[in-house]
């Protein structure tokens, strides 16, 4: 056994600890390597990750017995690795694993439709001029056929907006973005808007369809991306929104992609399953592990003295807002991870102002969710940013749940 260092692991199922115990590290000579032998019982379905961390067990070196020397987050495989704690909280949706057999999938519908059929009824829609006006029992929706985005989201008789849902491309420049920063600003990605060709709706199923087509761009620019969304309203009041994006290819690459929602100030409290407890990038994410994390939209922000993008966190499967008697809950719709940001101040705030000091909140809880979020990279004083940590691809597609609540 290592004179020097001890090994201890955690086993994590969608962020909750279901097992640990210590690990026995033989000598290894340098530039060798050894097996560790560990049996674990994997279960079939959730986010799954080992952490194994080492720990100095001697005084060396100025760093006491029990200092951390540092850890492996390690995803473990499962059949199904989409987040149970996440599919719990939209489980209005029905989207079965792909890995399950189809006589299993039938039966699982046949269940959640027996248990439905009773308590929900579909929305009711009303068209107006400009407007679909999506009601349900606890909440009105208006979505303007114009630009295909929500307008305004009523939960119980309360507003969660101060702004229209939007597409986000942009994010406040970093020091390292500043090479590509008159490129962006040259393709207007910073001052783009959301149009709609057209927007059908339909009852479908369990659900209020919406199927709307949309171009995101800019003035004296063609269409940055074109994007085809599916957006299903459950009596519940979740939104589905499934979105098949094209990407110009004269813009050659974006900062990010995503939705950006200005919500009512009151939410002030967060709680996200991802990469935390500091800000993360999906280059930028080693020192971080994969739980279920607790803080505020102020101690997310990232307080530089130049104000640039910050907050984000990547690797994230729910993010949870609270705060007085409101919820706004937003979650992945497949298996795949997203980032998100929760910022009392906007990215315009962050990219105008020189100093930390002069900024501004906004008067809503800012929150970014993205698909696709570009690495921080090192261009400032090194090279380009690395191919897989750009948003450069010429299509995409993604799903996002999201509810808003009162509690």
């Amino acid at each position: 056994m290592s004179p020097y260092v001890k090994a201890e692991y955690v086993l994590t199922l969608d962020g909750e600890e279901i097992a640990h115990g210590s690990l026995s590290l033989p000598p290894v000579p340098p530039h060798g390597y050894a097996k560790v032998p560990l049996t674990l019982d994997i279960p079939e379905k959730g986010r799954c990750f080992l952490c194994v961390t080492y720990i100095l067990t001697k005084p060396l070196q100025g760093m006491p017995a029990g200092h951390e020397l540092g850890f492996d987050d390690i995803e473990i495989q499962t059949v199904d690795k989409r987040n149970q704690k996440a599919l719990a909280m939209f489980s209005s949706v029905k989207n079965a694993p792909a890995a399950y057999s189809e006589s299993e999938n039938a039966a699982s519908a046949a269940v959640l439709e027996s248990e439905n059929a009773a308590s929900a009824t579909l929305p009711t829609v009303t068209e107006s001029d400009t407007d679909l006006i999506i009601k349900g029992s606890s909440f009105t929706y208006t979505l303007d056929t114009l630009s295909g985005r929500f307008t305004s989201l009523v939960t119980n008789g309360r507003e969660m907006l101060t702004k229209p849902v939007d597409f986000n491309l942009w994010r406040a420049p970093t020091d390292n973005d500043q090479p590509l920063t008159e490129r962006w600003k040259f393709e207007r990605l910073d001052h783009t808007v959301t149009r709609a060709y057209s927007a059908a709706w339909e009852n479908k199923g369990d659900a209020v369809v919406i199927r709307i087509k949309q171009s995101v761009a800019a003035m004296s620019v063609q269409p940055i991306i074109r994007v085809d969304t599916i957006c299903s309203i459950y009596p519940d009041g979740t939104i589905k929104l499934e979105c098949s994006a094209q990407k110009d290819r004269e813009f050659l690459t974006l900062p990010r992609l995503g939705l950006r929602l200005f919500l009512d100030p009151a939410l002030g409290d967060v709680t996200y399953y991802g990469i935390g407890p500091h800000e993360s990038y999906i280059d930028k994410c080693r020192s971080g592990k994969h739980g279920i994390y607790h803080s505020s939209v102020a101690d997310l922000h990232e307080d530089y003295i130049r104000p640039q993008e910050n907050g984000s966190h990547t690797g994230c499967d729910y993010v949870r807002l609270e705060g007085d008697g409101l919820a706004f809950t937003a979650a992945t719709g497949d298996e795949n991870t997203f980032s998100f940001n929760a910022s009392v101040y906007t990215q315009e705030e962050l990219e105008t102002k020189r100093h930390n000091y002069e900024l501004t909140p906004c008067g809503s809880t800012v929150l970014c969710i993205d698909h696709k979020m570009a690495g921080i990279g090192s261009k400032s004083c090194g090279p380009d940013l690395s191919e897989e940590y750009r948003v450069d691809a010429d299509s995409y597609h993604f799903v996002f749940l999201m509810r808003p609540d009162t509690i």
